[in-house]
Protein backbone atom coordinates (compact mmCIF):
# COMPACT_ATOMS: atom_id res chain seq x y z
CA UNK A 1 0.00 0.00 0.00
CA UNK A 2 1.46 3.40 -0.73
CA UNK A 3 2.54 5.53 2.52
CA UNK A 4 0.83 8.46 1.08
CA UNK A 5 -2.86 8.51 -0.01
CA UNK A 6 -3.18 11.02 -3.38
CA UNK A 7 -6.03 13.45 -2.56
CA UNK A 8 -8.15 13.65 -6.00
CA UNK A 9 -10.73 15.66 -6.97
CA UNK A 10 -14.42 14.43 -7.03
CA UNK A 11 -16.09 14.84 -9.99
CA UNK A 12 -19.91 16.28 -9.59
CA UNK A 13 -22.16 15.19 -11.59
CA UNK A 14 -26.03 13.58 -11.03
CA UNK A 15 -27.35 10.55 -12.72
CA UNK A 16 -30.76 11.01 -13.99
CA UNK A 17 -33.31 8.15 -13.25
CA UNK A 18 -33.42 7.43 -16.78
CA UNK A 19 -29.81 6.25 -16.32
CA UNK A 20 -30.57 4.29 -12.96
CA UNK A 21 -33.40 2.35 -14.58
CA UNK A 22 -30.81 1.31 -17.56
CA UNK A 23 -28.67 0.08 -15.31
CA UNK A 24 -28.21 -3.93 -14.80
CA UNK A 25 -30.02 -5.55 -11.93
CA UNK A 26 -27.54 -7.93 -10.00
CA UNK A 27 -27.50 -9.98 -6.26
CA UNK A 28 -24.71 -11.15 -4.31
CA UNK A 29 -23.87 -14.81 -5.11
CA UNK A 30 -21.04 -15.50 -2.94
CA UNK A 31 -20.45 -16.53 0.22
CA UNK A 32 -21.74 -14.48 3.29
CA UNK A 33 -20.46 -15.47 6.80
CA UNK A 34 -21.71 -14.27 10.12
CA UNK A 35 -18.96 -13.65 12.56
CA UNK A 36 -20.61 -14.32 15.97
CA UNK A 37 -17.45 -15.66 18.33
CA UNK A 38 -14.23 -13.44 19.04
CA UNK A 39 -12.79 -15.75 17.35
CA UNK A 40 -13.79 -15.41 14.18
CA UNK A 41 -13.79 -12.01 13.89
CA UNK A 42 -9.78 -12.50 14.86
CA UNK A 43 -9.85 -14.33 11.82
CA UNK A 44 -11.77 -12.27 9.46
CA UNK A 45 -9.38 -9.35 10.50
CA UNK A 46 -6.31 -11.49 9.47
CA UNK A 47 -7.80 -11.89 6.17
CA UNK A 48 -9.34 -8.44 5.85
CA UNK A 49 -5.34 -7.18 6.55
CA UNK A 50 -4.73 -8.47 3.04
CA UNK A 51 -6.69 -6.54 0.94
CA UNK A 52 -5.74 -3.10 -0.67
CA UNK A 53 -9.11 -2.36 -1.08
CA UNK A 54 -12.30 -2.06 1.51
CA UNK A 55 -15.78 -1.18 1.62
CA UNK A 56 -17.99 -0.61 4.52
CA UNK A 57 -21.73 -0.95 4.99
CA UNK A 58 -23.90 -0.20 8.40
CA UNK A 59 -27.52 -1.07 8.68
CA UNK A 60 -28.39 2.45 10.47
CA UNK A 61 -31.63 4.56 9.70
CA UNK A 62 -30.95 7.36 6.67
CA UNK A 63 -30.70 10.76 7.72
CA UNK A 64 -31.39 13.28 5.20
CA UNK A 65 -30.43 17.05 7.05
CA UNK A 66 -27.01 17.82 7.58
CA UNK A 67 -26.19 17.59 11.29
CA UNK A 68 -28.81 14.73 11.71
CA UNK A 69 -27.58 11.43 13.10
CA UNK A 70 -29.81 8.36 14.11
CA UNK A 71 -27.22 5.49 15.98
CA UNK A 72 -27.88 2.02 15.49
CA UNK A 73 -30.53 0.37 17.76
CA UNK A 74 -28.61 -0.14 21.86
CA UNK A 75 -25.46 1.51 20.15
CA UNK A 76 -25.02 -1.95 17.74
CA UNK A 77 -25.97 -3.05 14.28
CA UNK A 78 -24.85 -4.94 11.63
CA UNK A 79 -21.59 -4.10 9.54
CA UNK A 80 -20.75 -5.78 6.54
CA UNK A 81 -17.82 -5.13 4.88
CA UNK A 82 -16.26 -6.17 1.45
CA UNK A 83 -12.98 -6.39 -0.08
CA UNK A 84 -12.14 -7.22 -3.52
CA UNK A 85 -12.59 -10.79 -3.48
CA UNK A 86 -15.95 -10.42 -1.81
CA UNK A 87 -18.22 -9.71 1.03
CA UNK A 88 -16.75 -10.29 4.65
CA UNK A 89 -18.67 -10.83 7.18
Amino acid sequence: MPEKTETLAAETRKISKAEINALPLIAWEGEIRVLDSVASMQAAVEELKNETHLGFDTETRPTFKKGEYYPPPEGRGPIKNLGLDGPRG
